[in-house]
């Protein structure tokens, strides 16, 4: 019953025993079908008995009370949550071990091209498989980033299936259970489906500083040539950097060794 036992029983939830049932008989009374001609009387009086039934039993009452708490502090039915944390474990394990590693070569300068590439092939990541893996070196860099990210659950009210939230160094990609469940993604294979693009996604998202840039319609070209210019003016900037430190410590090294040898 989604109705509300005690809105049905015109009690408030903090009614006495004696209370539930004085309002028990009185609607009783006054829905009986032999007494009420109203068309819904017959209903709402089945409606009210089975409620009776439950809040006129003390042990049903206790076990109702603590299912409608929860239900009214954004709870959602075990089996469900369960099969959720199922899927969000299967799709980080299929994030870490297989999405990262094979696109782990494409993370040069801010990991754009990465990231782009990721969600350019979401619809295909859903499909958990084996993937050729990138380079131990590249792999090596992601699964430090990747460290740094972690998949959480939290029951609140909401649209939004997901959101991405910086503490610091460490980033958190948090599920949203309540508006999944609103929606009617309830089905344990339409679950597992939309936990992966959401987590795949998100991962890209992290991974590429939250700046890979949508397509222009389904054509992901011009966001991959952007993405890729990006990295490769970051990598030139660090090898810039990196040529003019090293060209002022060898000078400075000069310098050293020559005030050296004429003291």
């Amino acid at each position: 019953m989604d109705e509300d036992l005690y809105a049905l029983m015109e009690c408030a939830p903090d009614a006495s025993a004696d209370d539930l049932k004085r309002a028990w008989r009185r609607l009783a009374r006054e829905l009986h079908p032999d007494r009420n001609p109203a068309p819904d009387a017959e209903a709402r009086f089945r409606a009210v008995a089975s409620a009776w039934e439950v809040l006129g039993d003390p042990e049903r009452r206790a076990a109702y009370d603590g299912r409608r708490g929860r239900i009214a502090s954004g709870g959602l039915p075990e089996t469900w949550m369960a099969d959720l944390g199922d899927a969000m474990e299967r799709a980080e394990r299929w994030v870490r071990e297989g999405v990262l590693p094979h696109y782990a070569g494409l993370y040069r300068g801010e990991g754009l091209e990465m990231a782009v590439r990721m969600l350019a092939d979401l619809d295909d990541l859903r499909t958990p498989r084996a993937l050729p893996p990138a380079s131990w070196w590249r792999r090596r860099q992601v699964d430090q980033l990747a460290d740094r990210i972690e998949v959480t659950g939290l029951v609140e009210p909401g649209t939004a299936f997901s959101r991405l939230v910086r503490h610091g160094k460490r980033i958190e990609i948090v599920v949203l259970p309540w508006a999944l469940h609103q929606q009617g993604v309830r089905d344990p294979v339409v679950l597992d489906d939309v936990i992966v693009q959401i987590v795949v996604s998100r991962f890209a998202l992290a991974l590429g500083g939250w700046r890979a840039p949508p397509p222009a319609g389904d054509d992901w070209s011009a966001s991959l040539a952007w993405a890729r210019s990006r990295d490769d003016a970051t990598v030139a900037e660090v090898r810039r950097t990196w040529a003019w430190r090293l060209g002022i410590g060898a000078v400075l090294g000069l310098m050293f060794t020559a005030g050296y040898r004429q003291w």
